[in-house]
């Protein structure tokens, strides 16, 4: 998904911009009398890494720690040029060897607690903040780092103090602002986080990060339009495969390529576009992974499908899926949402009918994908579905694949189907035609509730208290799956008891539904 999923940038504070601080033909001059110089290593990689030559600055960084292994300055400047390139796990190793040789460095532990929220170690990323405010009290960016991670786990009150200090500390820091303003929009206090955000943008037009966390809070409100505009701020964050001859939504004589980018949830939400767009390019080429060709294969408009990592035609203009809707200027009105646009395929629905019991059947999924940052946020456990498969007349069918509780399944009372699914390596062949035969899906914010959707099977959508973009704040209903979705929202961080047990209600009253109507959704 569009990362968020989930999903601001946390600002960073940064009070001396290190390009000011160093000579860099000092550092030569230093370098030449003796290449083993610690310090002037060190600074040597400042001002490259200050100029954007990361990994020269990595080379200069490592250098410095041959010599000297428990230098703890060369180590954060090291954790954060790894995480400045996305080389995580080496990021989180060089921060934690900071903050292990400079316990009282306020700066090692602030950044080891961004480090440490970026992968939703919520309460550990707090607990280095707290020790870095506690050698320093008056840093501004531990304030706004505790503050986050304290609203992730539901501490609003702490939170909102905390973040209103950085504020107070640092009144020219635009981060702080942008920070804020994130907790503001999700307690439903838009005036203020607007304010924030505009405040942030005036005070570091140039900050992309503070830009982006600003789409991303108009899209959440449902202003699509308006945060799409800022698309622009998206590119700067997460580099598009593609640079040259972008599209302005303008027709194209000649060759338009689209690409899917992010997950394949967003692959599936946003192909949706492709039929429109055909009518605005002589010829479309569209670029997927080969695992989704077989599912899509059946979406129209695109004159040839491209897998990724083959090569590129010759075209005039190209657009990744996600950006369509900022391309094209669109607004709720506009956006294609006839369902269905997926399709499965008749033979294996055929076969799949055939192993389905009767009754009403429910397909379920609770695990998002682990290798995405915020797919543990999203998930919950097997076990949390314990009070809808208690409810009589209803089977529950697992469509969750390599789930680290599957195993639970049986004890349930849950059909397994997952090791079945998609056994060939087309991904949601298997899954689709399953749930055409299914009555409803139930499933947490992953790629199987866009699939579900664009099939137009019915579909509730499980959603945790920090939710994505794209499912707004407090809707029941999306507009991108009209009709066929609802959204059962956690009251606060953590409280999948509560979502289940709302679904359970809703089951039971659907179930008595059908029973005195007879009607069935297969």
């Amino acid at each position: 998904m569009l990362p968020s999923r989930a999903a601001e940038i946390d600002l960073v504070w940064s009070p001396v911009p290190p390009a000011e601080i160093v000579n860099e033909s000092v550092l030569r001059e230093g370098l030449a009398a003796d290449a083993h110089d610690v310090e002037a290593n060190y600074w040597m990689a400042r001002w490259l890494l200050a100029g954007g030559h990361v990994r020269a600055g990595i080379g200069f960084l490592q250098r410095s720690l041959r010599v000297a292994p428990q230098h703890a300055p060369s180590y954060l400047r090291l954790g954060l040029a790894y995480r400045s390139i996305g080389e995580r796990d080496a990021a989180t190793y060089a921060l934690e060897s900071a903050a292990r040789w400079a316990p009282e460095s306020p700066s090692a532990h602030y950044h080891l607690g961004l480090d440490r929220h970026s992968v939703q170690r919520w309460s550990e990323a707090a607990t280095c903040q707290q020790r870095a405010l506690a050698l320093d009290p008056r840093h501004p960016g531990a304030h706004s780092g505790l503050g986050l991670s304290l609203a992730r786990i539901g501490e609003f009150e702490r939170a909102m103090e905390h973040l209103d200090r950085a504020v107070e500390l640092a009144p020219e820091w635009g981060g702080a602002y942008s920070n804020r303003a994130i907790l503001q929009g999700r307690l439903d206090r838009w005036a203020q986080a607007e304010a924030g955000h505009l405040r942030a943008i005036e005070l570091q037009p140039t900050a992309a990060a503070i830009r982006f966390n600003y789409m991303l809070a108009l899209l959440q409100q449902g202003e699509l339009a308006r945060g799409m505009a800022l698309y622009e701020s998206h590119h700067a964050v997460y580099p598009p495969m593609l640079t040259e001859r972008r599209w302005d939504g303008q027709p194209v004589r000649g060759t338009l390529l689209l690409y899917a980018m992010h997950g394949l949830g967003d692959m599936l939400q946003f192909i949706r576009y492709v039929p429109m767009v055909a009518g605005l390019a002589d010829r479309v080429v569209l670029v997927l992974p080969a695992r989704l060709m077989p599912l899509l294969a059946s979406v129209p408009g695109a004159d040839e499908r491209i897998v990724f990592g083959d090569p590129l035609p010759v075209f005039d203009a190209q657009a990744s899926l996600l950006e369509l809707p900022a391309v094209l200027g669109h607004d709720w009105p506009d956006v294609p949402a006839m369902l269905p646009y997926l399709h499965a395929n008749p033979a294996r629905v055929s076969r799949w009918r055939r192993r389905l019991g009767p009754g009403f059947n429910v397909g379920i999924a609770w695990q998002g994908n682990r290798m995405q940052l915020d797919g543990y946020h999203r998930s919950c456990r097997l076990s949390d579905f314990a009070p809808l498969a208690r409810i009589p007349g209803v089977t529950l069918y697992s469509l969750q694949k390599d789930a680290d509780d599957a195993s639970e399944a049986a004890d349930l009372g849950i059909v397994d189907l997952g090791a079945d699914l998609d056994a060939d390596g087309a991904a949601f062949v298997d899954t689709a035609a399953v749930m055409q035969c299914l009555d409803l899906v139930v499933t947490i914010d992953t790629s199987l509730c866009h699939l579900a959707g664009g099939l137009g099977r019915p579909v509730w959508t499980l959603l945790p208290y920090w939710s994505d973009w794209r499912w707004m704040l407090d809707r029941s209903d999306s507009p991108w799956y009209p009709a066929v979705m609802r959204l059962f929202r956690q009251p606060r961080p953590g409280a999948w008891a509560d979502v289940m047990q709302a679904v359970a209600d809703a089951l039971q009253e659907l179930v008595c539904l059908q029973a005195r109507t007879g009607r069935t959704a297969r």
